[in-house]
């Protein structure tokens, strides 16, 4: 189980830097006025004191497709991403140690395998943990 556990920890860190990389919002669905009138785009914007990522579709603009679409960008921004994380490196961490007490334990193996579904369309993926 040490190879899952090291799989897992090792797509926790890209998630991380992954979220750590991009802006970090508050984003949200919509359009802005800028200095040369309305723009649409994916950009940062400066709403109040604060900034926000904002997220709308440019090129074949179709509301019924695109909103959902910049909606569930918007849902997942890189705060809650770090915060999910976070909270499966903790669920890790209890499982190595429930592991560590009773390699042969079946549960804590069962959790690992299901945080690692996640992950299976990644190279490194083993289909065996399935």
């Amino acid at each position: 189980m040490s190879d899952l556990v090291a799989f897992l920890r090792d797509r926790l860190d890209e998630d991380e830097a992954t979220a750590k990389a991009a802006t970090p919002g508050p984003w949200v669905v919509g359009r802005t006025v800028d200095e040369d009138g309305e723009h649409y785009g994916s950009h940062v914007a400066s709403v109040g004191a604060e900034k926000r990522m904002l997220l709308t579709m440019t090129t074949g603009y179709i509301r019924s497709r695109h909103v959902p679409t910049a909606e569930h960008i918007v849902h997942y921004d890189p705060v809650r991403v770090l915060r999910e994380v976070e909270a499966k490196q903790a669920i890790l961490t209890e499982i190595e140690s429930e592991l560590a007490d009773d390699p042969t334990v079946v549960m804590p193996q069962d959790r690992l395998r299901i945080l690692a579904a996640v992950y299976r369309d990644h190279p490194d993926y083993d289909p065996k943990w399935e």
